[in-house]
């Protein structure tokens, strides 16, 4: 079995106009079997609507191998991103904001786990 783990790791913060992420997977529980493909659609949220014009990326890790990572220009809609590994283990689907200068949006309100991205 393959355990596929989408990260929400974007809170709410007034200092950053309310943003938020929806995270979902295709499965509902999070199981996949090797080989499998994991659907994972965020739709990033800014003061309560869905954000337009806003960068968005999305980092695919295998523990500690990055799988892939994939940059939105967010348009109001859900972007999906598609993974699957060939051995047991889980998947992180990990998403930061991006600001104009390109690096990811830190500050209070934005939560960034230690060993994982944002």
């Amino acid at each position: 079995m393959l355990l596929i783990h989408g990260l929400l790791a974007i809170t709410s913060a007034a200092a950053f106009a309310g943003y938020s992420v929806d995270v979902r997977l295709d499965k509902s529980d999070g199981y996949y079997k090797v080989g499998d493909e994991a659907v994972c659609t965020a739709t990033l949220i800014k003061d309560g609507k869905p954000a337009v014009g806003e960068k968005l990326r999305c980092t695919v890790k295998r523990e500690r191998e990055v799988l892939r990572q994939d940059k939105f220009l967010c348009d109001g809609k859900a972007v999906t991103v598609r993974a699957s590994t060939d051995r047991p283990g889980w998947l992180f689907f990990g998403f930061e904001i991006i600001d104009p200068d390109g690096n990811p949006l830190q500050g209070e309100g934005i939560f960034k786990h230690r060993m994982k991205p944002t």
